[in-house]
């Protein structure tokens, strides 16, 4: 018995540390959950195989305590064992454990099976929610300036966060940047990230005082700023132990299924993490997201909200993957499981994006954009046929990332990756690659507008595409030059100044003098005239 007690303790240890490690939700619609009950379960049932003395009286009769137990009335000479060396005591455990985990795994296949798509289509279809059908008009109102428009994307964002950290002697080499998420903060669009620990030794050397604090990236201007707490970011998913951010939420609500973390700060400049809370539809699978636990920073503090009840300054309850995966089933599933695979009768799926990885091998994934109003930000992708493979968009998808409120337009034209194509070959001979895209309204038309970045990811160029007409392209210096140079290759029209306004007239006002000169709008004459007012007016060519 002294044996099966030490098994007994390891088996505890073993558990406990394998949920200390993995953080598996007690919760019984949970998949790891069941697979942990699973092997752990298989485990205690072996554990009465491990030889054991037993009693005198026992050893008298043969009969081990175990049989007695479960009512068992043969009785064995003690020490009996069958041809393998095993007592058959010890046998008959191994073979219930192993029954155990073998119909354990039929069985969560089985559920996981009646969960799929394949029984629960029209489930999985209706989890994106209710879709509102609206026009581009109304979707993205005309344009007249370019000039605030956030085009900088996540890996342009991340690489000037790093030389920001990289400039600082008190951060260098023992920092990194962590990921970026896109926010609006006091009405304009940033991304931030919060500083993180660059390893184990690092996290070592600096959990006493925390990281410096986070990263602010104008998506707008290219700069970043880092953003210093007094008393450092804590809880970060560079951490280790219990200030990794998930392993402390996971102390916190043992039992929620979470999603995804995203690192945010609100209107006053205070870092949250901000993590989805998730339920599945189906027993066991399709999550939907209900709701997020916001996470100070700095203190660790927790304060769970409903969908209903997230802060305003919150921006991302419902992230581009999230979405680009409810709307894909929407588009497939729709019309049933079968007609995906088969027919595809009016299947459609969100644009995707060509990559290739480190051998060379091409892959495919949902690639998104962010667009901002007042104060929300709004996963946009395109919409294409799943039968189709002539890389064009018949439609657009935008999604409130707070708020979940799904808006579709019927919109034909060139996909996302054909215009960054179409950029691509433009500039070519420099190498430039193209960001994704935004779109935007230009007298009426969509047309796509984005940057073009080198190798190492700065900002050299901006570009814009017709959606409808991807052989139109013009390239420029600054987002307000590619704008007057689009207007006036599309429709003929120019604009003037870095606001946008319409071109004025000089007419017989009297010029005193003319200067040429350049700003980061482009080139520009500014005419003085006599009664000493001065005006510029850009060039479009």
């Amino acid at each position: 018995m002294k044996m099966r007690g030490i098994a007994f303790a390891l088996w505890l240890a073993l558990l406990l540390a394998a949920e200390y490690v993995l953080l598996v939700p007690l919760n019984l619609t949970s998949v790891p959950f069941w697979g942990m009950v699973l092997v752990f379960g298989t485990l205690l049932l072996m554990i009465p195989a491990i030889p054991g003395r037993g009693s005198a009286k026992e050893r008298e009769e043969g009969i081990p305590e175990t049989e007695k137990v479960i009512g068992i009335s043969r009785k064995r000479k003690a020490g009996h064992r069958d041809g393998s060396g095993l007592s058959y005591h010890s046998v008959k455990w191994i073979g219930n454990a192993f029954l155990f985990g073998i119909g354990g795994m039929f069985l969560l296949g089985l559920a996981l099976l009646f969960c799929s798509p394949v029984f629960h289509a029209g489930n999985y279809a209706t989890t994106i929610g209710e879709i509102e059908t609206t026009t581009f008009e109304e979707a993205r109102p005309q344009v007249d300036s370019v000039s605030d428009i956030a085009l900088i994307d996540t890996a342009t964002a991340s690489r000037i966060g790093s030389r920001k950290l990289g400039s600082l002697e008190d951060v260098v080499s023992q920092f990194v940047d962590g990921e970026y998420t896109q926010i609006t903060y006091k009405g304009r669009v940033k991304k931030t990230a919060a500083v993180d620990y660059d390893g184990l030794f690092k996290y070592l050397n600096n959990k006493g005082t925390g990281t410096p604090g986070y990263l602010i990236v104008d998506p707008i201007a290219g700069t970043a700023e880092l953003i210093r707490m007094q008393n450092g970011i804590r809880y970060t998913p560079g951490a280790y132990f219990s200030q990794d951010i998930r392993r402390h939420l996971r102390m916190q609500y043992p039992a929620l299924l979470f999603g995804e973390t995203f690192f945010e700060i609100d209107e006053d400049g205070n870092p949250y993490w901000i993590t989805q809370i998730q339920r599945h539809r189906l027993f066991l699978l399709n999550p939907e997201n209900i709701g997020v636990v916001l996470t100070d920073a700095v203190t660790g503090q927790s304060q769970r909200f409903g969908l209903a009840e997230v802060p305003e300054w919150v921006d991302t309850v419902f992230d581009g993957d999230y979405v680009c995966e409810k709307y894909d089933n929407y588009g497939m599933l729709s019309g049933g499981f079968w007609n995906s695979i088969f027919g595809k009768k009016g299947c459609r799926i969100s644009t995707k994006c060509e990559f290739e990885d480190e051998d060379g091998e091409s892959y495919s994934v949902s690639d998104f954009g962010y667009v901002a109003d007042e104060k929300d930000i709004w996963i946009y992708t395109g919409v294409t046929s799943a039968t189709s493979a002539d890389h064009s968009d018949i439609g657009m998808l935008m999604v409130n990332g707070r708020t979940g409120r799904v808006r579709y337009m019927t919109l034909a034209g060139a996909d996302e990756s054909s215009a960054m194509a179409a950029a691509d070959g433009e500039l070519q001979q420099y190498g430039y690659l193209a960001s994704f895209p935004s779109i935007i309204n230009v007298d009426g038309a969509p047309a796509y507008i984005m940057v073009m970045t080198d190798n190492n990811r700065i900002v050299k160029n901006y570009a814009m595409v017709n959606m409808q007409n991807y052989s139109q392209v013009v390239t420029g210096d600054t987002q307000n030059e590619v704008f007057r140079k689009y207007r006036r290759l599309v429709s003929g029209t120019e604009t003037a100044g870095r606001d946008g306004e319409q071109e004025q007239v000089i007419s017989d006002r009297k010029v005193r003098s003319a200067v040429y000169g350049s700003d980061p709008d482009g080139h520009y004459l500014e005419l003085t005239f006599e009664d000493g007012a001065s005006e510029k007016y850009y060039m479009t060519d």
